[in-house]
């Protein structure tokens, strides 16, 4: 008789807001229910932070069986509080992993980030590259990040070292940070990866893309919204990492580049340079 191997059980950090759109949002779903590391083990923690679209709240309710537990804030609260929300409901999940509703996993992307997590034990938090695409789902960018734990923490003084949407976390991580800080509605992705940093857990990235990351209109919008929050984040992580540091010079730059316009911006991300740079 052919014996059943179980496997860890995952949760999925997943929310939505009002500007989701319902096509993007059901391409995400799909990626997650099609994975090849069995729909049985996965537990799609959904939170829905405010009015949303009245389509999308019409799927969410023809299709609850698909959501192991729903939150809803009825104001908007931002992403990070409706996401610690979540953790706080989290059961008995060893692996966490966090999913945007406009991008899109590749079928064996929670396989890959499991497997290696088993294999290196001391890691914590392994991110991957991702292939970026623009709103008809065509393919513009390869982006890699820093796969050396040691290259991650020099990394992070220039910019993100790990593509959020694209993370793993091991359940044990939020023992040692409660959640998400939420004083940064923008950018509360970086403002963890310093805390994560400063509390001496470990983040690697996987070379291989395993993540379709859609790049819209609103991604330059964002950025500009949360530049003075990215430079605060900036100064006090490298000063909790570096101490006085010529990489305290890098926010200035930082802060510089995301007030140009988002015409500018937008030429720069599909322009040659950002292969050399990356």
């Amino acid at each position: 008789m052919k014996q059943t191997i179980m496997k860890p059980y995952v949760a999925v950090l997943f929310s939505v807001y009002k500007n989701d759109r319902l096509g993007w949002f059901r391409e995400a779903l799909d990626s997650i229910l099609c994975q090849t590391y069995g729909r049985e083990y996965i537990h799609i923690y959904l939170g829905i932070d405010g009015p949303i679209e009245v389509e999308i709240r019409d799927y969410i309710k023809d299709n609850k069986k698909l959501f192991f537990k729903v939150i809803e804030s009825e104001e908007k609260i931002g992403k990070p509080r409706i996401i610690n929300r979540l953790i706080e409901c989290f059961e008995n999940e060893e692996f966490v992993f966090k999913m945007d509703a406009d991008d899109i996993s590749f079928e064996k992307r929670f396989e890959k980030q499991i497997q290696y997590l088993q294999q290196y034990s001391d890691i914590d938090i392994v991110g991957t590259a991702v292939m970026e695409i623009d709103e008809n789902r065509k393919e513009m960018f390869c982006r890699l990040y820093p796969q050396n734990p040691y290259s991650v923490r020099d990394y992070i003084c220039k910019a993100s070292p790990v593509a959020h949407p694209s993370v793993c976390f091991r359940r044990c991580v939020f023992d040692t940070v409660s959640g998400y800080p939420d004083r940064y509605v923008y950018n509360e992705d970086l403002a963890l990866w310093f805390l994560c940093l400063s509390k001496g857990l470990v983040i690697s990235n996987i070379e291989t893309p395993l993540l379709y990351y859609r790049v819209t209109e609103s991604f330059y919008k964002r950025r500009q919204k949360g530049a003075f929050s990215e430079f605060v984040i900036y100064m006090r992580g490298i000063w909790s990492l570096r101490g006085l540091s010529v990489n305290l010079f890098i926010p200035f730059i930082r802060l510089v580049f995301r007030a140009l316009p988002a015409r500018f911006v937008r030429s720069i991300y599909k322009s040659n340079l950002r292969s050399k740079l990356n």
